[in-house]
């Protein structure tokens, strides 16, 4: 079973994990694009003050499969006027589902597996803030 360097076995605070490494990948695929946070697990996600804006975090609980870490992750977006809709295409090998070398710089020895499991939900509020919800799903093998 997986173990963090504080000890904690699989589903204990390896919810934490998954965000963070999606996050870094995102970062480098949408650095022009948006403000790239991971939000708190369990808290309410708010809009943030800077948009456009992208927050990623644990859906679910994170299972170990073929000694994987697999879970399914939000990845909302926040835009003023407009839907921020976004795919995981852009940041995978399109054959493999794994995201391309040059987006894995920042996480030496990782490898991520993204696709998104549900169809994206927009939403435009009265005061003109364009928020998505993506639901993907996100593998990684760390050594």
């Amino acid at each position: 079973m997986y173990t963090t360097p504080a000890g904690a076995r699989a589903g204990e605070h390896s919810d934490e994990i998954l965000p963070v490494l999606l996050a870094e990948v995102m970062r480098a695929g949408y650095a022009d694009t948006a403000d790239v946070a991971v939000a708190a697990p369990k808290q309410p996600i708010r809009p943030p003050a800077e948009r456009p804006a992208i927050r990623v975090r644990s859906a679910e609980r994170v299972w170990v499969q073929s000694g994987r870490l697999v879970g399914k992750l939000l990845v909302i977006t926040f835009r003023d006027d407009e839907p921020l809709t976004l795919s995981p295409w852009p940041l995978v090998d399109k054959r493999t589902g794994r995201v391309l070398p040059q987006l894995m710089g920042a996480l030496p020895g990782t490898e991520l597996k993204l696709r998104a499991v549900a169809p994206s939900l927009p939403r435009l509020s009265d005061d003109g803030l364009a928020t998505v919800v993506h639901r993907w799903s996100v593998s990684a093998s760390l050594a």
